[in-house]
């Protein structure tokens, strides 16, 4: 029976049928509070349309790929590389991620793979012509393999992916659109347009749509739980639930401007996102941050008993914090308490390790501060961010710790989990906003780094952090967006200034986009 709720729009869709790829299990720490919207490309002018998506292995993020091979990446997804540039003879139908989360593959409709960040090359098509295009594929367990698959249902089995079988010698009812793998590896689902579900090697059989009249084809299928059920989306953004695999919201009692393209899971199967044609995203259950999360406002303030928002961090915070409460402000029911500093951050009283721009500890800025601000202004919420200075080296207990080395993860995941129990230790909710790597603003890999191990640290801290990602807002294609603009039509050109900090223009426009993300919490009119 196909299940519709009515949902929240969080961005414009549109369509064009595509496959999703499997999503590994859940690593250690991953996110488990539900689809947290990151971000889309709904606003930002596609040469060619998103054909599939993909959730990383936290959760916490997710990829579009689009049918030139532009990658677009938003939350702890990276990007790792794009055919965005190059011409492709056919067009990209299907993404899969590695394991890691640290690279991914594209599958062309004439079976050519491309390989970015770990990927591993372990063989395609090129050259071999199937008889039906691609449609879809999924990597192995290990990452050391994947499947292609093609309309017919043709398998295609590659390193240490196994064949267990395929409809390529059957005549099909409606074509084959998509696939999923178990995760064991050792079976697979195929999913043709009617809903029609074709389950080989370990893969259980928990029902299909092949017997009923669909509004929409199906244009893709995504891993439920442990392997024992599946999703089903239609073009309308129906949802189809099977087994394990719970519905937790759909578009398609919706109109949408243009039709839903794939879908993707949260790995513990607590939530997923839809996507369309232009990059446009829905995350399902509805408003997780405030909802799934667990996150309880301590209270619903009013005119007489505003909001109290006390914006902590380095100069990044510094930048953007006056911003902020001019939004605050602008809705009547609350304002900031500005204490950002200048400095490192969290490993500001932490030796740097030369080269460096302040090379001692700056005093006083230590996690005992936090508990300090907590004390003395008991607020009801915290607005944190650093910049790409917390990313440098450190001396720590006598050893010189550098990232990305697994040591230096170990001890800044420690910070960030210091910094969120001390901050919320009274009930206020934390919210990390993520610095704007934007094209053309420096080490984009360090900030990128600073904003993939806040979203994972907001993961593991459910019930009273969030991680709101500015990156996907200002600049999700890489360039700044050209089309910010403040009440009134006031322009915001620039963002930010020479040294990557916010103008004043900047920081009113980020200060309004933060209030406007605590407001459904907070009960705050739009800013």
């Amino acid at each position: 029976m196909r299940r519709r709720l009515p949902v929240v729009l969080l961005s414009a869709l549109a369509g064009l049928g595509a496959a999703l790829a499997a999503v590994p299990p859940a690593p250690a720490g991953a996110s488990t509070v539900g689809a947290a919207f990151y971000g889309s490309a709904g606003a930002t002018p596609l040469n060619q349309p998103i054909v599939a998506m993909a959730s990383a292995p936290t959760g916490s993020g997710y990829w579009l790929v689009a049918a030139d091979g532009g990658i677009f990446s938003f939350g702890s997804a990276r990007f790792r590389g794009s055919a965005g540039g190059s011409s492709l003879p056919h067009p990209v139908s299907a993404i899969a991620p590695t394991p890691t989360g640290e690279g991914y593959w594209f599958a062309t409709r004439d079976g050519r793979v491309l390989r970015y960040g770990d990927a591993g090359a372990h063989g395609s098509l090129e050259g071999t012509a199937p008889a039906r295009p691609v449609v879809g594929m999924a990597a192995t367990p290990t990452g050391k393999g994947y499947w292609l698959v093609a309309a017919d249902g043709g398998i295609f089995a590659f390193g240490d992916a196994a064949f267990h079988g395929s409809t390529g010698a059957l005549t099909l009812n409606q074509p084959v659109v998509g696939m999923a793998a178990t995760p064991t590896g050792k079976g697979y689902w195929l999913v043709a347009a009617d809903g029609g579900i074709f389950a080989f090697g370990d893969a259980a059989f928990h029902g299909s749509t092949g017997a009923l009249t669909l509004s929409q084809p199906i244009v893709g299928m995504s891993p439920g739980p442990l392997g024992k059920g599946y999703w089903l989306v239609a073009a309308d953004g129906g949802i189809f639930a099977f087994g394990s695999a719970a519905f937790h919201g759909s578009t398609g009692a919706m109109t949408l401007n243009q039709p839903i393209v794939g879908m993707a899971p949260v790995p513990d199967g607590s939530g997923y996102w839809l996507v369309a044609a232009d990059g446009g995203i829905f995350a399902f259950p509805q408003d997780p941050v405030a909802r799934a999360a667990g996150l309880r406002a301590r209270r619903i303030p009013t005119p007489s008993e505003p909001l109290r928002v006390l914006v902590t961090g380095d100069s990044m915070a510094i930048s953007f914090q006056h911003g902020l409460d001019v939004g605050l402000r602008a809705t009547g029911r609350a304002s900031a308490i500005e204490r950002g500093r200048w400095s490192y951050g969290l490993t500001a009283s932490w030796t740097p390790v030369p080269p460096c721009l302040f090379c001692s500890p700056i005093p006083g800025y230590a996690p005992p501060m936090l508990s300090a601000e907590v004390s003395e202004f008991d607020p009801d919420a915290f607005v944190l961010m650093v910049g790409g200075w917390d990313m440098g080296g450190r001396y720590v207990d006598g050893r010189a710790l550098y990232p990305p080395l697994p040591e230096w993860s170990a001890w800044y995941r420690s910070l960030q989990d210091d910094a969120f129990l001390r901050l919320g230790a009274r009930g206020a909710v934390v919210y990390w906003v993520g610095y704007p790597a934007c094209d053309g603003m420096g080490s984009l890999d360090t900030q990128r780094d600073v904003n993939l191990l806040a979203a994972e640290a907001a993961a593991r801290n459910p019930s009273h952090a969030a991680f709101l990602d500015l990156h996907a807002e200002v600049c999700p294609g890489g360039p700044i967006r050209t089309d910010l603009v403040l009440p009134g039509g006031r322009p915001v050109d620039p963002l930010v200034d020479a040294t990557g900090h916010f103008t004043e223009a900047g920081a009113e426009y980020v200060g309004r986009w933060i209030t406007n993300q605590l407001g459904p919490l907070f009960s705050l009119p739009q800013a």
